[in-house]
């Protein structure tokens, strides 16, 4: 399969891409700033940064689309990368909400909220990470059911459960900063 992900490229978009490439996918990451990590696509930058590539870089994703081709478009971000994946007007097409986007960005005006209601209606599909986004989304498109909530997962070979005897007020696992992480509340 052929992907495009129209995204930041930060560590949890790039362990997602990796997982992809990794699984024998071709993957196209398409960015309005250089990737913050390592990732195992080919990284398409659009010439126009943020917060007005939401908009300029319409043009430029629309003829990139074409040139790849990708089965699917995955965009990460409901706000401006969600408002410039919707002027592309490529589907099939699916929307991950990140968190601002859906409890930040659409309280900053009536025309924020406009954008985000006009971009989440638009998706084929819409990702969460949590039942509380998608109660956020919920209030924006009351009983919609293109939505599905895949919780972030936990690596079980670095943290474990907590075994009897260990110092409740610490975070545990196989990396070393992690044992130096005090917590106010025992866990």
């Amino acid at each position: 399969m052929r992907l495009a992900v129209l995204a930041s490229g930060d560590i949890h978009q790039a362990k997602w891409i990796n997982s992809f490439a990794q699984a024998g996918h071709e993957v196209h990451l398409i960015a309005q700033d250089p990737a913050e990590e390592d990732v195992r696509a080919q990284v398409h930058i659009l010439p126009f940064r943020r917060p007005w590539g939401g908009v300029l870089n319409a043009w430029s994703l629309r003829r990139l689309l074409k040139k790849i081709a990708p089965d699917l478009l995955h965009v990460h971000g409901a706000s401006l990368d969600g408002m410039l994946g919707r002027l592309s007007g490529f589907h099939p097409s699916v929307v991950s909400v990140m968190g601002n986007d859906v409890c930040v960005f659409p309280h900053a005006s009536r025309l924020t909220r406009r954008i985000l209601v006009d971009n989440l209606k638009y998706y084929d599909w819409i990702g969460s990470t949590s039942e509380y986004l998608a109660k956020q989304i919920l209030q924006f498109l009351p009983g919609e059911k293109k939505l599905t909530i895949t919780p972030f997962g936990v690596d079980t070979r670095i943290f474990a459960p907590n075994p009897a005897g260990r110092d409740r007020t610490r975070l545990h696992g196989s990396s070393t900063c992690l044992s130096t992480i005090k917590i106010k509340e025992p866990l």
